[in-house]
């Protein structure tokens, strides 16, 4: 289901998420074509991130919520670029990780950050959030391109997938497979409870 965009799209995922299973960030990846995904915390010697700076088409954008940034749907006509214009960077990982990326990365920080503050609650129901704006990375970054490319048909599709995940979980644990699997790790602990 490759969604096509014109914005140019990078993550910068932190070394711990890329080891967890349940990260949306390279599904995402997967399902635009031509975004990327770059692993680390320190990107300031890595040369696709000088050459992405150094390029003049497009404009730098970073999708993060929180101090400094400014709600995508509050800027006025004209005032963000173009799509085609756009460079969206992603920090990818958990709350801390995230925070850590812009640490580490005063360039990323010196970036004009924008988030995305959806209506309701996440569709992301794998991980808690810690947040009422917490968002899983595949949800925020949907949100955003809905909004800087002007079409949210096109990225609902996406959004779509995290329902997907969340029927599959719910079917799992009414099957009682997650049950089994909490009963097996108890009984090797030192035995099952019971209620009596």
């Amino acid at each position: 289901m490759p969604v096509p965009t014109a914005v140019e799209l990078v993550f910068l995922q932190h070394a711990r998420e890329a080891k967890r299973p349940i990260g949306t960030a390279w599904l995402t990846h997967l399902a635009l074509p031509g975004s990327r995904i770059l692993v680390g915390v320190d990107f300031a010697d890595r040369p696709e991130v000088h050459e992405l700076l150094a390029q003049r088409r497009r404009r730098p954008l970073v999708l993060y919520p929180g101090e400094g940034s400014r709600d995508l749907a509050e800027y006025p006509p004209g005032e963000l670029p173009a799509a085609e214009r756009t460079l969206l960077l992603v920090p990818d990982g958990t709350w801390w990780e995230a925070a850590k990326l812009l640490r580490v990365n005063p360039w990323l920080a010196a970036l004009q950050r924008v988030a995305v503050r959806p209506a309701g609650p996440s569709r992301f129901v794998l991980r808690r959030q810690r947040t009422a704006v917490g968002r899983a990375t595949l949800e925020a970054v949907a949100l955003a391109l809905s909004t800087l490319e002007g079409a949210p048909e096109r990225f609902e599709r996406l959004l779509g997938v995290l329902d997907a995940l969340a029927t599959e979980r719910d079917s799992h644990l009414q099957s009682g497979a997650g049950n089994r699997r909490g009963r097996a790790r108890r009984e090797r602990r030192g035995g099952a409870r019971h209620s009596t």
